[in-house]
């Protein structure tokens, strides 16, 4: 008798909670359904770009580079716009957006606010250019609605976006970034990251990767290089306080595992505990100018040593004047023949700083070679020039293609 009264008493609150739980998802499905309706309407009225390209929106996880990116796309006379993702107070590499999707916006409001971006923003661009895989609805129907639209859709693998596990260990046994791995388990090598690839392969006009090393994850894709800080007065960064007399070492990693920073910290270690007048500072997931200013404290940069080439964080501390140590491979160096980075390995890394601590004079001439190597190989307006051309080449193939 109690557990039938049981039952009673509760019935009324489980129906009133299906209740609500079927209305949302009635709700939800109208929103997305209204969605739909209104995007397939855009692809209907909006007119198809023409060459040349106009306009370029960057849709990406909050970043620094993207932002410059499109700051540098009004430079050349061009519309530049930033959608950003996952955005967030005290974002690290947060300096700038046009627009934002919060990383703490709930799922409903999140595709809604997608929507109102693809709507208001992308809809108006002449080339989509997509960095992390931050797409804002779902990946093959936004896509394909750009398609439609006769957009220029481009995707940008910056890293661990399109990197696979077991390709890299089967392709680098000896050393790679994947050896130590600090994401979550399931974060690569998954049916997930492979339809998001997939998606890629199939509607991108334009594929691009950052380091050549990402080639091979993303067959047919083409290695543009990171840009230099734009639009910084480099010469104004007070460099970060320092101890006179110990010779600074300067590191930097978002995932310090992938990048072999604990042998940067047991090489140091080691020294100091031989004599030698050394330190270590790492920097993590510190603000964008303030990481500067210790970049340019350091008598010499090291970090990068599974990689296999070097990143963003080299190119920042070679264009402010700092001498650098990472692992490039031997595949890669003809294409950087007059590179001034010292090359190290995890094994090597110890040696390589016991030579270089007690050569300051010719880390500093190695020094000064920076900024004219970073000048040749990311220039901004040159790396722009470069993509310019592949949009307005996708474009001009879009508009001519027999239908």
């Amino acid at each position: 008798m109690l557990r039938v009264d049981a039952l009673i008493a509760v019935s009324p609150r489980r129906l009133a909670s299906g209740l609500r739980h079927r209305t949302r998802a009635a709700a939800e499905w109208l929103l997305r359904g209204a969605v739909a309706h209104v995007s397939e309407a855009l692809v209907l009225v909006i007119p198809k770009p023409r060459p040349p390209v106009r306009s370029i929106c960057h849709v990406s996880l909050v970043s620094h580079k993207q932002y410059m990116l499109s700051r540098l796309a009004r430079a050349h006379g061009l519309k530049g716009t930033f959608v950003a993702v996952n955005t967030s107070p005290g974002a690290h590499l947060q300096i700038g957006y046009d627009y934002e999707i919060p990383i703490n916006t709930r799922p409903l409001w999140r595709y809604l606010r997608g929507a109102w971006c693809f709507w208001r923003v992308l809809a108006f661009h002449d080339v989509i250019h997509y960095h992390f895989n931050a797409f804002l609805l779902d990946r093959d129907t936004e896509m394909g609605y750009l398609r439609r639209m006769g957009k220029v859709v481009v995707v940008h693998y910056r890293g661990c976006d399109v990197r696979c596990r077991s390709l890299n260990t089967a392709s680098n046994p000896d050393l790679n970034v994947c050896q130590e791995c600090d994401y979550p388990v399931g974060s690569c090598d998954t049916d997930h990251q492979r339809r998001k690839i997939s998606v890629g392969r199939q509607h991108a006009d334009i594929r691009f990767v950052t380091t050549p090393d990402l080639l091979d994850f993303a067959e047919g894709a083409e290695h543009v290089p990171f840009i230099a800080p734009y639009s910084m007065d480099l010469e104004a960064i007070t460099p970060a306080p320092t101890t006179p007399g110990v010779f600074r070492v300067v590191t930097s990693s978002n995932h310090p595992a992938l990048d072999g920073v604990r042998f940067v910290r047991d090489a140091v270690r080691r020294l100091a505990s031989e004599g030698v007048a050394i330190e270590l500072v790492e920097v993590f997931h510190m603000p964008f100018r303030e990481a500067l200013a210790v970049y340019k404290s350091a008598d010499l940069y090291c970090g990068k040593l599974r990689l296999g080439y070097y990143n963003n964080a080299n190119i920042e501390s070679l264009m402010l004047g700092v001498p650098n140590m990472c692992y490039i491979r031997d595949a890669f160096k003809d294409q950087i023949p007059d590179s001034p980075i010292i090359n190290a390995r995890p094994e090597t890394v110890y040696t390589q700083l016991k030579e270089w601590v007690s050569k300051p004079d010719e880390l500093k001439r190695l020094g000064r070679l920076g900024p004219d190597f970073v000048r040749r190989y990311h220039d901004p307006d040159r790396v722009m020039v470069q993509m310019l051309a592949r949009y307005n080449q996708a474009l001009e193939q879009k508009t001519t293609r027999t239908p």
